[in-house]
């Protein structure tokens, strides 16, 4: 009937023009320095963006968001705690459990101050989108540089830093390393387009500390049916290797980028 969408078996189709290019390489600073362009061009012009019909729920409670992660994390350490016969895995899990949850608290007092929460504030009053899967296979570069992004399934409106820090965290996963070189060249591009403020790099610094990738990792395992695959225990153990650096990128961060003292919980309670 002329429209780009239809709706068939409660599934929504949607169509959109089609973007000639390849995924993005998110080992290469400047392709991700590109991605990270679209997303401010993104927020900045959606903040005028008034939906028609269907408004999807808002992606500001990070808090309870967070929280809620947070009790999955303690929810499994009690299990692991009471469990008569560990494996590799739970071993690996309970080892690195005290950190993930001092992490996971850290991220939680941050987001409860007053900067963040004015920030939250403030974004809700003027929402901008936001993309909420910035995936490589989300991100299409093509033969002049610049980076468009495709599949708006989980699009929503809610703080841009959400994006920003998805982008960030998986730029450095695929360069195997945390590092103040690789977050430079999103955060800088960024910054180019769309100023961040102060109270938004400490919401950037909590999204960043609170341990996603662990807390994924375990929580698809022990949702899952019994599994012993060698393949999941190997996606941890990395996760894991990968986390001294994370410590030492959160340091500088907080002292480079939102000038405080690293937020350092006496106690793993939030």
């Amino acid at each position: 009937n002329g429209d780009s969408f239809i709706s068939a078996n409660q599934t929504l189709y949607y169509a959109t023009r089609w973007v000639p290019g390849s995924y993005i390489n998110l080992s290469s600073t400047r392709q991700v320095g590109a991605a990270a362009r679209t997303l401010a061009r993104l927020h900045d012009l959606s903040k005028l963006y008034e939906p028609k019909g269907y408004r999807p729920p808002h992606a500001f409670n990070i808090l309870n968001q967070l929280i809620e992660r947070k009790k999955q994390l303690d929810d499994i350490s009690n299990k692991l705690g009471s469990k008569a016969n560990l494996d590799n895995y739970d071993l690996a899990v309970i080892s690195h459990m005290p950190l993930a949850k001092k992490d996971a608290t850290a991220a939680l007092t941050m987001l409860k101050s007053q900067e963040v929460e004015r920030i939250l504030i403030s974004g809700m009053q003027q929402p901008g989108l936001c993309h909420l899967d910035v995936t490589r296979n989300n991100l299409i570069v093509d033969e002049s540089g610049v980076v468009s992004l495709i599949d708006f399934d989980l699009m929503t409106f809610g703080p841009r830093v959400l994006d920003l820090a998805h982008l960030m965290r998986r730029a450095m996963q695929a360069a195997g390393v945390w590092s103040s070189e690789v977050a430079l060249a999103p955060l800088i591009s960024y910054n180019r387009v769309q100023p961040l403020s102060q109270g938004e790099y400490l919401l950037l610094e909590a999204l960043l500390t609170f341990p996603y990738r662990f807390w994924r990792l375990i929580t698809v395992h022990y949702n899952s049916p019994p599994s012993s695959n060698q393949a999941e225990l190997g996606r941890l153990n990395e996760a894991i290797r990968l986390e001294q650096k994370r410590e030492e990128f959160l340091n500088t961060f907080a002292k480079q980028v939102t000038r405080h003292p690293r937020v350092t919980p006496t106690s793993d309670r939030a």
